[in-house]
């Protein structure tokens, strides 16, 4: 992301207030001002990051590419038909959790060990229910 055109932005509106007489800017930099509210509008979004919807929805492509790369690696699968099967893991996860808690089911359980969940589950046609039989099934993917 190019941060700079937000900052660029912030100073066009700071300028702009200044010009109409709605604020006074005595800084000869008035570039700082706009990247201090910068920085402290990310650092709110971050920090606020567990309560934000919209930055979870962005980490999901991310965490779902992760998962298709480590199933495509350990199964020796296209990274097409690595993609399907993480799709349609995805919305199998989707009839009954939301994308927060996808996310962080992911982030938890890391996107290798989804890997090895999205490749039994639908490659393998098994439930996603973690039983007995998946736990001994993904040992052998541990033992590498």
């Amino acid at each position: 992301m190019n941060y700079e055109k937000h900052i660029e932005k912030i100073l066009e509106t700071l300028l702009g207030l200044e010009s109409k007489g709605d604020i006074v800017i005595t800084t000869t930099t008035p570039k700082s001002i706009a990247q201090a509210i910068f920085h402290s509008s990310i650092e709110l979004l971050l920090n606020n990051k567990e309560q934000s919807e919209t930055l979870i929805e962005c980490d999901i492509p991310y965490l779902l590419e992760e998962t298709a790369t480590h199933l495509s690696a350990v199964f020796l699968q296209s990274e097409s038909h690595s993609n399907k099967i993480v799709n349609a893991f995805y919305h199998r996860l989707l009839q009954r959790l939301n994308m927060r808690e996808i996310a962080e089911m992911i982030w938890h359980e890391t996107p290798f060990e989804i890997a090895l969940l999205s490749y039994y589950c639908i490659e393998l046609n098994n439930s996603d229910s973690r039983d007995l039989e998946y736990l001994e099934w993904r040992k052998k993917y541990y033992a590498k």
